[in-house]
């Protein structure tokens, strides 16, 4: 099976996919957290590692020590089931792995890597930016989403956050003129889109 954006999942529960996307947009969105919907998840389909991946990098992403022991229980969880976990799944898992040690740069290169193949793995978008923001790299902040963009069809529901990334990381890159413009865009389409 494929998620809403092309990426392969190794799911075969439309339900377990209806709910991670769900949390997906939970993440994406701050609107939340994405706890209740990978809960969801997971019942749906109890051998898929995808939604404890996912509640570990929300986990981890959130930058709090105190947090690290459960975000290590979900990683524990998914490498319990990776034999089930597909090529990008077994990527996240090497990724989140990284984070989980402190190897922000890392991870960024883990998701780097999954980007060039699915250029439309939301999760590895947002967590890839949100590591780039906290080490500070303007580089990846301005360039990394650019490309990107493109892949993303103007109706999925997260277009307008990955604008908002975009936006972001123009603005904290000092190209301010860009960076208000691609909000608008942003907000034009979503008007609860935090970043």
């Amino acid at each position: 099976m494929q998620d809403v954006r092309g990426n392969p999942v190794s799911t075969t529960s439309h339900d377990a996919l209806i709910h991670a996307e769900r949390a997906l947009w939970r993440m994406m969105s701050f609107y939340g957290t994405p706890f209740e919907a990978l809960d969801a998840a997971s019942a749906a389909d109890p051998a898929w590692p995808l939604p404890p991946l996912m509640k570990a990098g929300f986990l981890l992403s959130l930058t709090e020590p105190a947090l690290r022991v459960d975000a290590k229980a979900e990683i524990e969880r998914a490498d319990a089931l990776r034999s089930r976990a597909n090529a990008r799944e077994r990527e996240h898992l090497a990724a989140l792995h990284r984070l989980l040690v402190g190897d922000w740069h890392g991870a960024c290169r883990e998701w780097e890597a999954l980007l060039l193949q699915h250029p439309r793995d939301a999760l590895a978008l947002q967590w890839a930016h949100l590591f780039d923001f906290y080490r500070g790299d303007l580089v990846q902040l301005a360039g990394r989403v650019a490309p990107l963009v493109a892949a993303w069809p103007d109706d999925d529901p997260l277009h307008p956050y990955v604008l908002a990334l975009h936006a972001f990381g123009l603005e904290e890159s000092g190209r301010y003129g860009d960076a208000e413009a691609t909000g608008r865009r942003a907000l034009a389409a979503d008007a609860r889109v935090p970043w």
